[in-house]
């Protein structure tokens, strides 16, 4: 027999129309909720949630919240929802206990029971109506206990969630759509499903769908369909727009709901609305979603994805991540590098295993090659006894093969075999491109760019040669020409080129040339992902000290660990040493996010005060800083020139004559002169760690006919 206890729960009271005040007082909540769940009150003022409280009925309360739960954005609001409701108890009312009764398993009864040693404490069942002893419609869900006797104590009525009431309305149709079984059986192959296609990639995809349909999907977006299909499974098929060979082919069993992540280059966030249960972050290539599941888009970008696998010390993940999108695209040399950075990371023959299936793969693709090169070197082996072997078996190579068999020379060999290529194809772009780039890198600006104007006639320019080109003439003091290149780089295609090397290097032009001789920086050279992230235009203002930032700006809510990446590189641009120091607590995530400059600086200035075990992790954090360890530690350390070092990058270069300066007295003033000369742009670097520097007012200098002086550099030139 059952009993009701009516002091656990308020009894309910029948609705009046109430006036609804302004502020509700916790005295107006007759149902004693602000009492139970006294968070409930951050939720006012709230028109729906004050009326419902004052008329103390809990499960209007209920109700209004689990409305609100459903419109209301991601948030601490949100969150604060989802513990309400996960707590059906606190709604709890008493109420006359309910009809129950049964005969052999069919009648009206409690289902969902805890083990009888569990039920002397309050839980909730549903009460349900069963034939059989088979659950066939929920009817309501109680607050229960078992007493000292062995009887089911009622203790009050609890609000149902939005999953028990679709059930319920699912039984409800199941004893009618009994007599359709057959009906259904010959419609069923024919339903109509919802397939989510995903693409994390760079570039557009074309998905054909079981081979019938053909979608394009933009890069970083989401596009879904419907699809009336048989009950088999789904086949997607992946392939770049105007080819016909699919790089990637998956199936997958159909369901109401499914969704295809191309590669499984994105990542997302899945959210059951019914359940108020914290949301999943979903990052596998396909699988199905349930009828309350929201998907939020957030950066549908492999690169954060590959980011996220790192942070959380997935590098195998993360590198294999890489490599299937650096496989699948032969021009992403971003996904390339990070496949290598990676899986060197994680296991150093597994990246030599990507770099052989990429020139495999590719056997014409001479960046392909440099890769190989590069990791092959990092094994401690030398490539030039395999590619001098190439070059004798192939004589009549192409420039490409011609200058990665030049680059697969030892470093001090470089200069004269660059100079053989260019003499065997004078005419050749790439050669005097290859040229321009070391002649830049030994002091003689004028020479590059000569070669580089002899280029441009034959060939386009990427961001690469831009930024030659750029460096060239500020070397040569001609400001204004370096911003019109830059313009008509930009203005080249009626749809404006957009890239992060590009915004970065018209960002920096513009500090130093001034607005007027700038134009094109009002027309934003930022791709569109990076436009929508806080985090991204933090670090881009960070990168090119185009405007002054402020510390509050750096507190945008957003992921934890890219904020305390970007407050570490904004301590560098202040206090490099007090930066160092916080390095050893610094979790590897915030490290991986540094940009390259700032990496670099914390991981020589401590090689320079001798903490290695902390300058190890900052070198792994970068490819190119795993490339350039040596070379930097040895001209830091003592100040020794290896063959590898002039062949390092300006930004590189700078980071290292400018933390040398901070170990020497006598010489310092060098150094810095030194970091001057060849950072002209005056990057990351020179800004935290040469601060005092003043730029000089540019103006505009008119070429000088005959051979220019060579700019100095700690090495002769042979």
């Amino acid at each position: 027999m059952s009993t009701v206890s009516t002091g656990t729960a308020p009894s309910r009271p029948q609705e009046e129309p109430l006036a609804l005040p302004s502020a509700l007082p916790l005295e107006a909540d007759p149902s004693g909720l602000t009492e139970r769940a006294p968070v409930i009150t951050t939720l006012l003022p709230d028109e729906a949630l004050a009326r419902a409280l004052a008329a103390g009925d809990s499960f209007a309360v209920h109700a209004v919240l689990s409305a609100r739960m459903a419109r209301e954005p991601r948030g601490p609001t949100r969150d604060t929802l989802r513990q309400l409701l996960a707590h059906p108890v606190s709604f709890a009312v008493a109420e006359r206990p309910p009809g129950l009764g049964e005969l052999k398993g069919t009648g009206v009864g409690f289902i969902g029971l805890p083990p009888p040693s569990q039920q002397e404490v309050p839980f909730i069942a549903t009460r349900a109506v069963r034939v059989l002893g088979v659950a066939v419609w929920p009817l309501s869900q109680h607050l229960v206990r078992r007493d000292s006797e062995g009887n089911v104590e009622v203790l009050g009525r609890v609000p149902t969630s939005a999953r028990f009431r679709v059930r319920q309305w699912v039984s409800k149709v199941a004893l009618g759509a009994v007599g359709l079984v057959c009906l259904a059986g010959i419609a069923m192959p024919f339903i109509t499903r919802e397939v989510s296609l995903i693409n994390g990639l760079s570039r557009p995809v074309e998905v054909s769908v079981d081979g019938r349909r053909t979608f394009q999907v933009a890069p970083g977006s989401q596009l879904t369909i419907s699809l009336r299909s048989l009950s088999g499974p789904h086949k997607f098929e992946a392939r770049w727009p105007g080819e016909t060979k699919p790089f990637e082919e998956f199936s997958l069993r159909a369901e109401q709901r499914n969704f295809y992540n191309v590669l499984g280059a994105a990542s997302f966030m899945v959210d059951d609305a019914a359940e108020y249960t914290p949301p999943r972050r979903v990052d596998f290539r396909a699988g199905a979603l349930g009828p309350d599941d929201m998907m939020w888009k957030e950066r549908l970008n492999w690169e954060e994805t590959v980011q996220e696998h790192a942070d959380a010390g997935r590098l195998q993940a993360a590198g294999e991540l890489a490599q299937s999108i650096a496989l699948a695209d032969p021009t992403s040399l971003r996904a390339r590098e990070a496949a290598a950075h990676w899986l060197m990371r994680y296991n150093p023959s597994k990246a030599l295993e990507f770099a052989q299936r990429l020139i495999s793969r590719y056997p014409d693709d001479r960046a392909a090659h440099e890769l190989f090169q590069d990791v092959y070197g990092l094994l401690g082996h030398e490539t030039t006894g395999a590619y001098v072997s190439m070059d004798k078996a192939a004589p009549d190579a192409s420039v490409g093969r011609a200058l990665v068999q030049a680059r697969s020379r030892r470093p001090e060999e470089q200069r004269e075999a660059y100079a053989r290529v260019l003499e065997r194809f004078p005419d050749s772009f790439e050669a005097q491109r290859a040229m321009a780039r070391l002649r830049l890198a030994d002091g003689y600006p004028q020479r590059a760019l000569e070669l580089l104007d002899e280029a441009l006639v034959k060939a386009p320019e990427s961001v690469e040669d831009l930024e030659l080109r750029v460096r060239a003439l500020i070397a040569l003091k001609r400001v204004g020409e370096a911003s019109r290149a830059v313009q008509r780089y930009v203005e080249a295609t009626a749809r404006p080129r957009r890239s992060w090397e590009l915004a970065v290097l018209a960002g920096r032009l513009a500090r130093l040339a001034g607005p007027d001789r700038t134009p094109y920086i009002t027309d934003p050279l930022l791709p569109a992902e990076f436009m929508e992230s806080p985090a991204a235009q933090l670090r881009f203002t960070l990168m090119t000290g185009f405007r002054t930032l402020k510390d509050e700006e750096l507190n945008f809510t957003g992921n934890v660990t890219e904020r305390e990446s970007l407050w570490l590189a904004f301590l560098i641009l202040g206090n490099a040493e007090k930066a160092a120091a916080q390095v050893s607590s610094a979790k590897d995530g915030v490290l991986n996010r540094l940009p390259l400059e700032a990496a670099a600086i914390l991981a020589l200035e401590l090689t320079r005060q001798g903490d290695t075990q902390a300058a190890e992790r900052l070198f792994g954090t970068h490819f190119a800083l795993m490339k350039a360890r040596k070379p930097l530690e040895a001209y830091v350390r003592s100040g020794e020139v290896q063959p590898r070092f002039p062949m390092l990058p300006p930004d590189l270069l700078a980071v290292a004559y400018l933390v040398r300066a901070r170990a020497v007295d006598k010489d310092a003033f060098i150094e810095r002169a030194y970091a001057r000369w060849t950072d002209g742009l005056g990057g990351f670097a020179r800004r935290a760690l040469d601060p005092d520097y003043v730029e000089p007012e540019y103006r505009d200098v008119k070429p000088v006919d005959g051979p220019q002086p060579r700019l100095p550099r700690p090495w002769s030139v042979p």
